[in-house]
């Protein structure tokens, strides 16, 4: 799935993937499958706060609100942005586009494993 994805960095606490959705990504209603964006959301939140925190992080707890179906064969945008960062704990929010449009929009909470 991630091989249609390539990751961009935006600054030091955001970064973009943006790709395609093929037909292997989707459901038995023609658009896109929800553990596939599901899977897009958790490595755009990991990519974004391992770039602020150097350390293997676990999730805690994702909040996701699927806004508009997405089709497949379109490209897609996800930015992430880590929005807080503390010893123990990040919290990053993800939003997913399809062109200039908001489709998915998510808060991710991950817990800092020590070394």
């Amino acid at each position: 799935v991630l091989s249609n994805f390539a990751e961009e960095k935006v600054d030091d606490r955001s970064i973009k993937l943006h790709g395609e959705i093929t037909p292997q990504m989707s459901n038995q209603l023609g658009g896109v499958s929800s553990g596939v964006l599901m899977m897009l959301i958790t490595e755009a939140g990991y990519s974004a706060l391992r770039k602020t925190k150097n350390s293997d992080l676990v999730v805690e707890n994702i909040v996701i609100y699927f806004l508009k179906p997405v089709q497949i064969d379109v490209q897609l945008t996800v930015r992430s942005k880590v929005i807080d960062s503390s010893r123990k704990f990040g919290k990053a929010d993800i939003e997913v586009y399809h062109g200039e449009q908001l489709v998915c929009k998510s808060l991710l909470t991950a817990q800092v494993l020590e070394k």
